[in-house]
């Protein structure tokens, strides 16, 4: 999700030149060298800060990603229908009106093809005009979901699609807490018994959700520096202390090994990172070992081919030494683990100093795919270095 309190952050942009020297080269053998570099391919959308990526489950070739333009008031969402390859623009508009200048999320049904839901804040409006929109085909029309909040359309600050009844859709709104439709989004219930008001006296904001997929009815939503779990479809919640100390920002939970579930946090000092449980939010950990950031760890994504491998994506990154204090600072990347958060390691160098909001794999293609201000990356995670057409 975007976090619209971010300052907009600006990314260096390597330019690609491809001569036919260089790929005289790669034909003659020494492609493993150029794929021993960095295998990152930027992903030119123009003037766009990606903030949110999915995609879709039921077709794995298809991707959409969202934002918001630093230009002008274009389309706010793009689709690939290959893989990433190629890309199209998608106006999210309903009866002709065009309805966002920035995309805040997107989430998509796994097993209805073409459905998919979009959260954002409209053109010209405040924070609190915004909505949530569905489109069953694709992105080529949309509808607005209404929560019963009459004229004033809060903003989601999370959404999640129930992977096995995916007509249940749970989703978390700015100070209005959370909500459950059981029709894929044609009605909503308020979902808040057991979460706490925030400290100014409002609904809680729930800003990232995750649904155990073995387990129907379990959801955890992340609120503040807290977890909080459900086990009954939201009826009621319970604390799930994280000891984590500031604003948990992702959640993920590995469906290969029931109970273990990811936790980002953000902090404006040396303090974020990620936490792991192994026995469904019980008890939590550290697990950035060898992650140089004690910063804001911003998106996280599971491979779900590969047991405790887990990106996480940075938005600042610090360098700190045994005492706690700060050395050296950079701005985000991409890391990766690959056993359960034990150790971590840079995806590439290519992004080392970029802010990265958005994470997004598809497991089909081995491309993990990373939204970042100005535009998003391709990574083909097998080794094999993925080049743009001309």
């Amino acid at each position: 999700m975007w976090n619209r309190l971010e300052r907009p952050w600006r990314m260096a942009r390597a330019p690609m030149a491809w001569t036919w020297g260089l790929l005289t080269l790669l034909v003659l053998g020494f492609a493993p060298q150029a794929q021993a570099g960095d295998a990152w391919v930027p992903i030119d959308t123009g003037q766009w800060d990606v903030s949110t990526i999915a995609i879709d489950p039921a077709s794995p070739g298809t991707v959409y990603m969202g934002g918001f333009s630093r230009t002008s008031q274009g389309p706010a969402v793009f689709k690939s229908a290959d893989g990433g390859t190629s890309w199209s623009s998608l106006e999210v508009q309903t009866t002709g009106e065009r309805l966002f200048m920035r995309i805040t999320g997107l989430a998509v049904d796994p097993t209805a093809r073409g459905t998919l839901y979009a959260t954002g804040s409209k053109l010209g409006a405040y924070l609190g005009d915004s909505g949530v929109y569905k489109s069953s085909d694709g992105g080529a029309s949309w509808a607005e979901i209404n929560f019963g909040s009459g004229a004033f359309r809060p903003t989601a600050s999370a959404m999640a699609i129930e992977p096995t009844t995916p007509a249940t859709i749970y989703a978390g709104l700015y100070a209005e807490g959370l909500y459950k439709s059981m029709n894929g989004g044609a009605t909503w219930t308020a979902i808040n018994s057991g979460l706490p008001n925030s400290s100014y006296g409002t609904k809680p904001t729930a800003r990232a959700l995750a649904i155990d997929p073995t387990k129907p009815g379990t959801v955890y939503a992340a609120i503040g520096d807290s977890v909080y779990k459900t086990t009954n479809g939201g009826a009621s919640w319970a604390l799930s202390a994280t000891d984590a100390g500031n604003r948990i920002t992702a959640l993920v939970l590995d469906p290969a090994t029931p109970g273990t579930l990811y936790a980002a946090t953000e902090s404006d000092v040396s303090s974020g990172g990620v936490f792991k449980t192994t026995d469904g939010g019980a008890t939590w950990v550290r697990a950035d070992a060898g992650l140089l950031h004690r910063g804001a760890i911003r998106a996280l994504v599971l491979d779900p081919t590969a047991p405790g491998t887990v990106y996480a994506s940075a938005v600042i990154n610090a360098t700190i030494n045994a005492t706690g204090d700060r050395l050296t600072k950079t701005d985000g990347g991409v890391f990766k683990t690959t056993d359960g958060g034990a150790s971590w390691a840079a995806v590439g160098t290519r992004l080392t100093g970029t802010p990265v909001v958005a994470l997004a794999l598809n497991p089909a293609t081995r491309t993990l795919f990373a939204g970042a201000s100005g535009g998003v990356f391709k990574h083909v995670t097998d080794g094999n270095l993925a080049l743009l057409p001309d």
